[in-house]
């Protein structure tokens, strides 16, 4: 339960605050920021209802009606911990339909059942993860808080807000820092309790440290690619990426008529990253589940039936892509042209972007089209593939791997994944194995560097140099090599497979789809029935508007048939209850332990069966080598050629030309106009110099020209494009310029830094003589002290700490109070007591006596629990307890343990003691100082649970210092041997 008693005199402050503020421009402002959420909670809450079929109102009533009068619901297991599907969390889901439906009615009767609801919430003490403790719950009931509006009670208002963290960017549960998508949520969060306690300054600190977060960077976050990373070098635009976007850009956009406004140069990057960043991601509302990150195995709502989708209607909500267009007005007409699409994607509504980008930071690639979206993701010593965790994606092992999604409407692996055959994933060459991915993902292939891709915005070449050692958690370790590339074309996806091998006892297959079956299969003209079958002759397969055409001869299998599942085998918190549906799947097998195997397939979108048969006889693309030290492919109709030369080496590319490089390069030759067009890129090599020659029958000349290619950490693999006979020299010189410039950047730093080592070690020479300094002066007053009949050394730093759940939180001095106890039943009600005694110029102390002298303020035995006013007994330890600070660093957990270290003797407390002194013999402890400069002393109740008490000690701050804690020592100082 969450504690408020001696919270109104904070309430009664915010309402007097809120009362003076309601006419000011703050308070306008505030409610102006409330105001522009609500439709984005309503419509959120409209898209789950419409899910169920029904309306927000509808639902909403239900929920009501069916509530208890305490405010719970009987059908939810309240007591269940489980993180992955905490049923609690379904009162909170509830809660926020009944908001919704508020705002759309001002129906009093849902206010109030929306207030039981947070009443019986309040009331109890959950146990779950930190994700729902820190975002799920408090954004849950931040938004019904704030859909109530002045209807909400202050003590509610209050209550809500304080479970609320008022740092942004850091979780409240452990004062953890956040990045990426869970910073945005915890902003958010801030945000919320900001607007409900009509805190400027909390509201302004969140909206700053979100706008912080819009940023190109190298590391955790927005690419110079505009894709997404998180947990390290991993793709996730979707996910954490999508939490992250969705977040911020809906607080730009709700702000952005206020003083916490975005900057334009912020918001142009928000912009940036939806139009050129998840666009190219995207085929309708789903983003390419190859940015799906582990929540590809979270289920979704089922989709309405093809057969039974309503009319398309213009929709009046204000989606992301309104939001971009409000944000930068010279790109709306891109962002609401996308908007038709993603909302229209199932009736066909094209994309209006057309073409092939390669995201170099994620090596990751995208085909666009009007009518199609075509996804690769790839890894290398650079990237991740995709991650597991908290029991999920746990068969993912092979997606990244060259993995592929193909999409017309959108729908087409829709929930699919319970049922997939985890062995056969699109576009990955592999042993038919299945596994778990890393734990939040790592490099796979630390000695793969040639991964990458080309692009001239129109066309593009992808390519992964593939080996990867793989160590089953049952079984022998195995080795997969491959050189698999693919070629976009307008029309066609071309893609080639070399040098194949696994030492694997498996059998290793090249996965061309596995998809949902819908309509009729068709091989070479004949439709198929449901089943199994090798299609090792056949030269092309067309299923749901796709051709999939084989030019050279290979064994094919084809699947259409029923497959079953269950989600637990992918996510442990998910249904175990089976899941039956029809899938498509079309693979290559290359045989078990292959050697130098490979293959070819063509992939052709939007076609008809009789449209693909035509396509294979007539085809406009040409495999023109297919190894492991070239990959090239040619469309004559385009008049352009890919080639990946994963060595240098040349290719004969059309009846005029012949191309050779002299560094692994990939390249497309356009030569559809007045002289060849050259895009090229160099994966894994930074500002790499690469001799391109092309050998023209028609000029009767080999032509020679040097281009540079990209070198910033956050440009490399990037693609450079120039005509090929005028030449690169000023790309070049860009380039030439740009290392010009690192260099000298590098000279300055270098030089900075060197000043910063002079000064340091200047400063460290001034301190250690002015240590040297003090350390004499105060062994020659310590032998002074002695001689005089004893030294008294009085605490320097003083302080206590508590475990259980206040094991990381650090307690302090309040009150000029530190503890004893070895609680009887509450672990955080245990004390402990640390102090820190400056023990400098003492090197060769041979104390006779040494006595710590402690002032006690009070003693309870608890007799009510021990059974009687028995004695409490307090023992000291030596520690070294590191650089800690009483006011703010030492906690329960940081302390040292006591196992083995000295002890001094024990002193008694009794029950009703106070103001009094006792000493504890500390003589052993003294007696090893040897030249430390310090000494930590930890203070212990050492009797058994139960058997003591609390015992409350003076610190130095109480009474003046009148009544600190002193090291009382007797005996002489001798010289240190040297």
């Amino acid at each position: 339960m969450l504690a408020i008693t001696g919270c109104n005199g904070i309430i009664k402050e915010v309402e007097s605050q809120h009362a003076s503020e309601v006419q000011s421009q703050a308070a306008n402002e505030f409610e102006l920021v409330r105001q522009n959420m609500l439709s984005g909670f309503v419509e959120r809450q409209t898209d789950i209802a419409a899910k169920q079929q029904k309306s927000v109102s509808v639902l909403a009533k239900e929920y009501a009606d069916s509530m208890a009068a305490n405010g719970s619901w009987e059908d939810i297991e309240y007591a269940d911990e489980d993180p992955t599907g905490w049923q609690a969390g379904d009162h909170l889901r509830r809660l926020r339909m009944i908001g919704a439906a508020f705002v759309q009615s001002n129906n009093a009767d849902l206010a109030d059942a929306a207030i039981r609801g947070l009443t019986y919430w309040h009331q109890q003490d959950f146990k779950t993860g930190w994700w729902w403790a820190d975002i799920g719950q408090p954004q849950f009931l931040g938004e019904v808080a704030l859909m109530l509006g002045d209807l909400l009670p202050m003590e509610q208002r209050f209550q809500t807000a304080m479970i609320m963290s008022d740092t942004p960017g850091v979780r409240k549960s452990d004062n953890a820092e956040t990045t990426g998508g869970n910073r945005s949520d915890i902003n958010l969060v801030v945000i919320y309790r900001g607007l409900l306690i009509h805190s400027k300054s909390l509201v302004g600190a969140a909206v700053k440290d979100m706008e912080n977060t819009v940023k190109l960077t190298n590391g955790e976050g927005i690419q110079a690619d505009y894709s997404f990373h998180q947990h390290g070098a991993q793709l996730y635009s979707a996910g954490y990426g999508e939490v992250w976007f969705g977040a911020t850009l809906r607080v730009a956009y709700m702000v952005r008529d206020t003083e916490w406004r975005f900057s334009q140069e912020k918001a142009d990057i928000l912009t940036n990253f939806f139009l050129d960043g998840w666009r190219w991601m995207k085929r309708g509302s789903r983003l390419d589940y190859n940015t799906w990150g582990r929540g590809i195995s979270r289920s979704k709502p089922e989709l309405t039936p093809l057969a039974e989708l309503p009319p398309l209607k213009p929709s009046n909500n204000i989606t992301q892509m309104d939001m971009v267009a409000a944000l930068t007005p010279e790109r709306a007409a891109e962002a609401m042209a996308f908007k038709a699409h993603v909302t229209g994607a199932r009736h066909g509504v094209p994309s209006g972007l057309n073409g092939f980008k390669h995201f170099w930071r994620s090596d990751y690639s995208t085909k666009m089209a009007d009518g199609h979206f075509f996804g690769i993701r790839m890894n290398s010593q650079r990237t991740y593939p995709n991650e597991s965790g908290n029991g999920e994606n746990l068969l993912g092992y092979w997606l990244g791997f060259g993995s592929t999604f193909l999409e017309q409407r959108g729908d087409e692996y829709h929930n699919i994944f319970p049922v997939w055959n985890w062995k056969l994933v699109p576009g990955v060459t592999a042993p038919e194995y299945e596994g778990l991915p890393d734990d939040w993902g790592k490099v796979e292939q630390p000695e793969v560097a040639f991964v990458g891709g080309v692009s001239n915005g129109n066309y593009g070449v992808t390519t992964m140099d593939m080996n990867l050692d793989t160590s089953p958690a049952k079984g022998d370790a195995f080795n997969t090599k491959a050189k698999k590339s693919w070629f976009s074309f307008k029309n066609e996806i071309v893609a080639l497979g070399a040098g194949i091998s696994s030492t694997s006892a498996e059998n290793v297959n090249t996965t061309l789809n596995q998809t949902l079956l819908n309509g009729k299969v068709t091989v070479d003209g004949v439709e198929v029935e449901n089943g199994v079958r090798e299609i090792s002759s056949a030269n092309w397969v067309h299923h749901d508007g796709v051709g999939y055409i084989f030019p050279q001869n290979g064994e094919r299998h084809l699947s259409n048939q029923t497959q079953k599942g269950n989600w637990k085998r992918i996510r442990s918190g998910s249904s175990a209850n089976e899941v039956s549906k029809d899938v498509f799947t079309l693979h290559i097998s290359h045989g078990v332990k292959p050697s130098d195997a490979d293959y070819q397939y063509i992939i052709v979108p939007e076609l008809t069966a009789e449209q693909t048969a035509s396509y294979q006889q007539m085809m406009p693309v040409t495999v023109l080598q297919n190894s492991t030290s070239v990959q090239a492919v040619r469309n004559s109709d385009l008049k352009i050629a890919g080639v990946v030369f994963h060595q240098a080496g040349s290719v004969v590319i059309s009846d005029d030309l012949t191309v050779s490089v002299d560094k692994p390069s990939v390249l497309l030759v356009d030569e559809s106009g007045a002289e060849p067009i050259i895009t090229l890129s160099t994966p894994g090599l930074s500002y790499a110099e690469v001799k391109l020659t092309l050998d023209s029958k028609a000029k009767g000349e080999a032509v020679t020209r040097m281009v540079m290619t990209h070198g910033k950490t956050a440009e490399q693999g990037n693609s450079v494009t120039f005509p090929f006979y005028q030449g690169a020299e000023k790309i070049n010189q860009a380039f030439r310029d740009e290392i010009k410039q690192a260099e000298e950047e590098a000279r300055v730093a270098a030089e900075a830094q060197a000043a910063v080592v002079a000064k340091a070690e200047a400063a460290a020479k001034e301190a250690s003589e002015a240590q040297a300094k003090a350390d004499a002066e105060a062994r020659a007053k310590a032998k002074q002290d002695l001689a005089a009949g004893g030294l008294e050394l009085k605490v320097t730093q003083d302080a206590y700490v508590r475990g259980g759940n206040q094991a990381d939180k650090f307690d302090g001095i309040a009150w000029g109070f530190m503890g004893v106890e070895n609680h009887y039943n509450n672990p955080a009600l245990d004390h402990i007591s640390i102090l820190r005694f400056d023990t400098n110029g003492l090197t060769g102390l041979k104390a006779t006596s040494a006595k710590l002298k402690l002032h006690i303020r009070g003693v309870d035995t608890r007799p009510d629990k021990t059974g009687g006013n028995i004695d409490t007994r307090l023992q000291a330890f030596a520690a070294d307890a590191g650089d800690w600070v009483e006011k703010e660093s030492i906690t329960w957990n940081t302390l040292p343990s006591t196992d083995g270290a000295t002890a001094s003797g024990i002193a008694t407390a009794s029950h009703g003691q106070s103001q009094k002194w006792i000493e504890l013999d500390v003589t052993d402890i003294v007696n090893k100082l040897d030249s430390k400069r310090s000494l930590d002393l930890l203070l212990v109740n050492i009797d058994e649970k139960g058997q003591g008490g609390y015992v409350g000690l003076s610190t130095k701050e109480h009474s003046g210092g009148k009544y600190t804690p002193q090291l009382l020592i007797q005996g002489e100082l001798e010289e240190p041997v040297k």
